[in-house]
C-alpha cells in the first residue's frame, strides 16, 4: 500500500513506519521542521509553522490511506489560554489542514489516533461499586484542553469525511507502553529503578493500558478493512492496579518493588497540598476501556504476555542508562 503517516518521528510513529516498511508498503512520513524522520520512510514531507495546502496535497497524492498520529501529547497540560491555544493549534487545526489535503486528492481512508482522554479522567462506579468501562458508545466528556482538542479533531474528521465519502477509523487508546516509553510511564520506571519507597500499596484501582505493538496490529487490521463509513473504537490490552503495575515494572527491571501502605485519602490530601492533584488522581483512580467492539469488528486479539513485555521494556530501559 501507499501510506502517509503524520507524526512519523513519534513513539508510535517510528515503530509503525518500520512495521509498514517491513511488509513492503511505501511510507510517506510527515514530520515537523528539522526533526529527523525514520529511515524506514520511503519519502519525507516536512511541515513548517504555516504549511500551505499544496504541501499537504503533495504529501497525500496517490495514497491509499493516511494514519494521523501527529499532535500535541498529554504532557504538561495546563488550563491557561496559552496552553489551550497550543493544544488547539496542534491537535485541531493541524487535523483540519491534513483532512483538507486528503479530501482534495481523494484519499479513501483516514485512520485517526485519538485518545481515551475524550472521556475525562476517571471511570465511574455502578450501584454495586463495579467499574463502568468506557466503550464505543459512551458519550465523551473531556476535562482539560488535551481531551477537548482531541474530541474537536474527531468531530472535524467525522463531518469532513462524511461530506467527502471518506472511510474513517477513530482509535481511542489509553496509555501506550512499549520499549523506549517516556512520559508518565518513563518517569515511573526511573523511580522504580532507583529503588525509591512508594506509598501506593493501599491503592485498589484499575487502569487500562495498551502495548505499542498491539496498537500497530490494530492499525494493520483497520487498513485491511475496506468497509465504507465511520467507526470509533476504544482500545485496551491490560487492566491493572497501580501497585501491580509497579511490581510488574520492577520485575522487568530486575529490582524489588518497594511499596508501603499509606491511606489513599492521605495521598489525595498530599496531592492537593502540593498542587499535584492530577498526578495523584492518575495513580489512585480507575480508568478502564472496553475493547470488546474492536476485537469483534477487526478480529483482533492481543498476543503479547504483559510480564514478558515489561521484561523487554525494563532491559532496554536499563541498557540506555548504563555507563
Amino acid at each position: 500500500m501507499r501510506l502517509v503517516v503524520t507524526g512519523a518521528n513519534g513513539f508510535i510513529g517510528r515503530a509503525l513506519c518500520a512495521t509498514l516498511a517491513s511488509r513492503g508498503d511505501e511510507v510517506t512520513g510527515v514530520v515537523r521542521g528539522g526533526v529527523p524522520a525514520p529511515a524506514s520512510c520511503t519519502r519525507v514531507v516536512r511541515l513548517g509553522e504555516r504549511t500551505d495546502a499544496e504541501t499537504w496535497r503533495a504529501a497525500m497524492l496517490g495514497a491509499d490511506a493516511v494514519i494521523h498520529l501527529a499532535g500535541r501529547a498529554h504532557q504538561g497540560e495546563g488550563g491557561d489560554t496559552r496552553a489551550r491555544s497550543a493544544f488547539w493549534q496542534a491537535n485541531v487545526e493541524l487535523t483540519r489542514s491534513m483532512l483538507a489535503g486528503a479530501t482534495a486528492v481523494g484519499v479513501p481512508h483516514v485512520i485517526f489516533m485519538s485518545s481515551s482522554k475524550v472521556f475525562g479522567e476517571r471511570s465511574e462506579l455502578d450501584d454495586v461499586g463495579q467499574i463502568i468501562p468506557f466503550a464505543t458508545d459512551t458519550v465523551p466528556a473531556p476535562r482539560g484542553p488535551y481531551g477537548e482538542s482531541k474530541l474537536a479533531a474527531e468531530q472535524i474528521l467525522q463531518a469532513g469525511c462524511e461530506i467527502g465519502r471518506v472511510q474513517l477509523t477513530i482509535l481511542r487508546p489509553p496509555l501506550v507502553y512499549g520499549p523506549g516509553v517516556g512520559g508518565n510511564l518513563g518517569s515511573l520506571l526511573r523511580v522504580v529503578l532507583r529503588g525509591a519507597p512508594l506509598p501506593f500499596a493501599a491503592i485498589r484501582n484499575q487502569r487500562s493500558l495498551i502495548h505499542r505493538q498491539h496498537l500497530i496490529e490494530i492499525v494493520m487490521c483497520a487498513l485491511a478493512q475496506q468497509a465504507m463509513g465511520q467507526r470509533v473504537f476504544t482500545l485496551s490490552d491490560l487492566e491493572i492496579s497501580t501497585p501491580a503495575l509497579i511490581t510488574m515494572m520492577a520485575r522487568g527491571l530486575g529490582v524489588r518493588a518497594r511499596l508501603f501502605w499509606f491511606p489513599v485519602p492521605g495521598l489525595k490530601l498530599l496531592g492537593w497540598l502540593s498542587g499535584r492533584q492530577a498526578a495523584i488522581s492518575r495513580l489512585t483512580e480507575s480508568f478502564v476501556m472496553d475493547s470488546v467492539a474492536i476485537r469483534q469488528a477487526l478480529q483482533w486479539q492481543p498476543t503479547l504476555d504483559p510480564d514478558v513485555a515489561w521484561q523487554v521494556i525494563g532491559a532496554q530501559f536499563r541498557a540506555e542508562r548504563s555507563p
